[in-house]
């Protein structure tokens, strides 16, 4: 074996003497130098495609990226028994990050930072996004400690608890599908005897249903409400008694740069009381009586969200100080 690795380095001395300098091997002596037999090098190099064969793509393409600069991309995958795809792709990191650089990933999933999962997280079982259930018996064991959690109810639905966060947190990227994934097992959607199922809000959200309808997008009650009152409402704006904002109308907001017209046939649901008993209703109209119908209810509906969010901080404020 000796004799064999020595008759090959002076025929690579002999091949920089009879080629053309500019295909002379720099440095024939630095195989030398690693003291290993042929026999070696080609045992390391047979596990190295071995290697190859058990990992995963991305390590596959940091693999090839120690190919010699010069090998074609069919020569590169046919060494190791890859595709010219991954060939072509390593070429590509190794001109930009050198050799065994990492595949970056395009799918645009990366992990996010712990911190802002625990935001999530805290966000979600927070009394301002969700209240705990009345009865004792609705827990869950969720893993891995199987202690019992009561569960929780959001006060809104997934998408307008997504835009209450990205409000409240206006430098957190996250996408909707990402926010609604890290939602806590024991945080469920509202339910009917978990819900305000009161004539006020049951109505106000059936209208808004016909309306978002009408409109072809959702039309979010909060956000509606937030603009019907001052951006710092007190007591009075939800009185329908401040002279800033007594003024402004569900209505008009709700029509304003819209691509349909006034008089288009509309449909909604709403309660009416109708010999002493209330019945649902399935009316039809125009899009002008839709929006007159929230009008018509809009002022005691705001009266009444206004006492039950204060009753809801109220309660998240005996919480905090008993604690």
């Amino acid at each position: 074996s000796n004799a064999i690795d020595a008759t090959y380095f002076k025929l690579r001395e002999w091949s920089n003497t009879i080629l053309p300098s500019s295909l002379h091997d720099e440095k024939p002596e630095i195989f030398d130098s690693l003291n290993v037999s042929i026999d070696d090098a080609v045992s390391i190099l047979n596990h190295l495609r071995e290697l190859f064969s058990i990992s995963d793509s991305n390590e596959q393409k940091r693999l090839l990226t120690m190919l010699p600069p010069h090998w074609g991309r069919d020569r590169m995958a046919n060494w190791f028994g890859g595709s010219e795809h991954q060939a072509r792709h390593s070429v590509e990191l190794r001109t930009a990050g050198g050799v065994f650089s990492k595949p970056e990933d395009q799918r645009g999933n990366k992990s996010l930072d712990e911190q802002i999962e625990l935001a999530v997280h805290n966000f979600y079982t927070s009394d301002e996004v969700s209240r705990e259930t009345s009865y004792k018996k609705q827990v869950i064991h969720p893993p891995p400690s199987r202690k019992p959690v009561p569960l929780r109810f959001l006060h809104s639905n997934i998408g307008e608890t997504y835009q209450q966060f990205k409000s409240k947190y206006i430098n957190i990227e996250i996408s909707r599908s990402k926010f609604s994934s890290l939602r806590p097992v024991w945080v469920r959607d509202q339910i009917a005897h978990e819900s305000c199922m009161c004539i006020y809000h049951e109505n106000a959200d059936l209208v808004l249903q016909g309306i978002s309808k009408s409109l072809h997008h959702l039309v979010s009650m909060k956000n509606l409400i937030e603009e019907t009152v001052c951006t710092s409402p007190s007591e009075f704006c939800y009185y329908r008694q401040c002279v800033n904002c007594r003024q402004l109308k569900a209505s008009d907001i709700l029509s304003d740069g819209i691509d349909i017209e006034i008089e288009d046939s509309a449909s909604w649901s709403i309660w009416k009381k109708l010999n002493s008993r209330y019945e649902l209703l399935h009316l039809t109209g125009t899009f002008r009586a839709l929006l007159e119908e929230i009008d018509s209810l809009w002022s005691n509906f705001i009266i009444h969200n206004f006492y039950t969010r204060e009753q809801r901080d109220y309660i998240a404020l005996i919480k905090e100080t008993s604690t």
